[in-house]
């Protein structure tokens, strides 16, 4: 005769609430975020402590590059089994209440120092990453318990993971749309990242937008120079000419204006920003771009080693496809979030640090004079 299984036994072959799946799946996703961020720290020696969730200061960098791993580690086990052990369980909810106490803290900052009408917008990346720590932290509570052990489903869980990922770029993208408060000091270059021109080669609204705010800027004295970038376009004329044209056509010198014809995307401007001489020094630069486009800007100059300094681009003109762009440029941040991870596995070298190449020629030609005074020495070494 078959001995009936003891009720714990049966207990465990029940299903999970279908809020636990959804509490694992956040967990789950938090932690590819933080697998995702710590390849960024390894691949291009980002900080760790202001890190993509919040600011962890005053810990030192090493300190928070130690609460990342152990947050990775605790939100995966327990993606892969709720009930913790008691050491693993107290780490894991002390791990999740230092993120959400981050993202308070600067949620308060926002309410003290923003401006009441962007105060919104700002909230929306703090609050929404503190929201999913929360849902997380609550399967972590509550997983020890009897009442809620037992099989999730797995299609519950993956679906929720893929939306924890999802929503963390859609809410970086909106919060991030805001421009950064400018310095006193002049800065030496403002990148204005090249779009689509019409097919005469003639600039688009959106196009003219970037440059008009660019001008602003030379006028007010907050840039030396703008760094025109851009190589695709159309009718014979390049996105860096077309905004060339509006520059000058707005009464900028051709002197302040540095052009870049080769680099097509954002990410090859950026790098190419990166190793301008202008910069050697002093890391700072200005990005003109739209609004929705700025997070995904911050974060490429970062892992290029710069201090960004993100503007909107006053729109003059409407974007009647601002939708569809945004979707867009959510796909293409999520690809920015995950690219340093790929370089790591295929163990691909990051993009390189600024380089003596500049826009001025002096440097050229002292290398030029430096290799010719050499081959004067050798050929007087074999005579």
């Amino acid at each position: 005769m078959k001995q009936p299984s003891p009720p714990s036994r049966r207990f465990a072959d029940l299903p999970a609430p279908g809020w636990m799946a959804v509490c694992r799946g956040a967990g789950l996703g938090l932690c590819v975020l933080v697998v995702l961020n710590l390849a960024e720290i390894f691949v291009h020696s980002t900080s760790a402590v202001d890190n993509w969730f919040c600011n962890l200061q005053p810990m030192p960098n090493q300190v928070a590059l130690g609460v990342l791993a152990m947050a990775a580690t605790c939100l995966l086990l327990f993606s892969m089994r709720p009930a913790l052990p008691g050491p693993v369980w107290f780490s894991a909810g002390a791990l999740v209440l230092v993120f959400v106490a981050g993202c308070g803290r600067e949620i308060w900052q926002i309410q003290q120092t923003v401006p009441e009408v962007d105060r919104t917008t700002a909230s929306i990346k703090p609050l929404g990453i503190a929201m999913l720590f929360i849902v997380a932290a609550i399967g972590i509570l509550t997983g020890n318990s009897s009442a809620v052990q037992g099989r999730s489903s797995l299609i519950a869980i993956t679906i929720s993971a893929c939306l924890a990922f999802v929503s963390f770029a859609v809410v970086e993208v909106q919060s991030g749309g805001l421009s950064d408060p400018l310095p006193e000091t002049i800065v030496p270059l403002a990148l204005i990242p090249g779009c689509s021109l019409h097919t005469d080669g003639a600039a688009t609204d959106e196009l003219t937008d970037r440059v008009d705010t660019g001008v602003a800027m030379l006028n007010d004295r907050k840039a030396r120079k703008l760094f025109l970038s851009g190589g695709a376009g159309q009718g014979g004329v390049t996105e860096a000419e077309a905004m060339k044209a509006v520059a000058m056509a707005a009464g900028v010198d051709e002197a302040s204006l540095l052009l870049d014809e080769e680099e097509s995307t954002m990410p090859l401007s950026i790098a190419s920003l990166s190793r301008q001489s202008g910069l050697k020094d002093k890391r700072d630069a200005i990005i003109i771009s739209h609004w929705y486009e700025l997070a995904r800007c911050r974060r490429l100059a970062r892992q290029n080693g710069l201090n960004p300094i993100a503007i909107a681009a006053e729109q003059k003109h409407a974007l009647f496809n601002q939708n569809t762009l945004v979707a867009k440029e959510v796909v293409s941040l999520m690809k920015t979030l995950y690219e340093p991870a790929v370089q790591l596995v295929k163990g691909t070298a990051p993009v390189s640090q600024p380089s003596a190449a500049s826009d001025e020629s002096g440097d050229e030609k002292d290398s030029a004079s430096d290799l010719d005074d050499e081959l004067e020495n050798l050929k007087s070494m074999e005579l």
